[in-house]
């Protein structure tokens, strides 16, 4: 995570490691999870192209 880091920060992702230990975290809780959108617009028209191909 700390090299992929630098791969993904000009997207504005962020990486966090989270190792077990004897504490507990609210890493499951709602409030501290953001969901990404199932689909993004810019890529509809490519995604639409792809399923069209792949479909028997």
């Amino acid at each position: 995570m700390e090299s992929l880091r630098y791969d993904v920060e000009p997207f504005a992702i962020r990486t966090t490691i989270i190792e077990p230990g004897f504490f507990r975290t609210e890493l499951l809780v709602d409030d501290s999870t953001t969901w990404a959108e199932l689909s993004i617009d810019d890529y509809a028209e490519r995604t639409a192209a792809t399923k069209r191909c792949g479909s028997p």
